[in-house]
């Protein structure tokens, strides 16, 4: 069955993107490591269909969702991976389902997402707000 609970997201400003105005949908990529400045689409893409599972360093990726309608999970697929949310949970159950991969891990709310990104040395994920965590690093995302 079709997840389909996603609002319609007409606008996404990035972090390197032009100037927001107020009330525009906004996401930030967030990681807990300082090495990590920038990704670009396409990288984004295998990291949270769980491709792409190391960084350049070799330690592993630990990538935290939001739940699958949650508007911020949403607009951050729609928007950042140009995928609709139903094909990346595909993507997840199809890898799971054959032994070959797993899904990343769910989270319950955007608080307990940046204290999973904390906690977890090498994680990834988004927020609709900059953590303003010292210990958060917000991603450029390149086209």
């Amino acid at each position: 069955m079709l997840r389909l609970a996603c609002p319609l997201i007409l606008l996404l400003s990035l972090a390197t993107g032009p100037v927001r105005a107020e009330g525009e949908p906004y996401v930030f990529v967030v990681v807990s490591r300082a090495s990590v400045e920038s990704l670009d689409q396409q990288a984004l893409r295998a990291i949270f269909s769980m491709q792409l599972r190391e960084w350049e360093d070799g330690s592993r990726v630990h990538v935290f969702v939001l739940p699958d309608g949650d508007a911020t999970h949403c607009q951050f697929v729609r928007e950042v991976l140009h995928l609709f949310p139903h094909q990346l949970r595909r993507s997840w159950d199809r890898a799971t389902d054959s032994g070959m991969g797993r899904a990343p891990r769910v989270v319950a709310s955007e608080a307990e997402m940046t204290r999973r990104l904390i906690d977890n040395p090498g994680a990834i994920g988004y927020l609709s707000e900059d953590p303003r965590d010292e210990r958060l690093y917000t991603v450029a995302v390149r086209q």
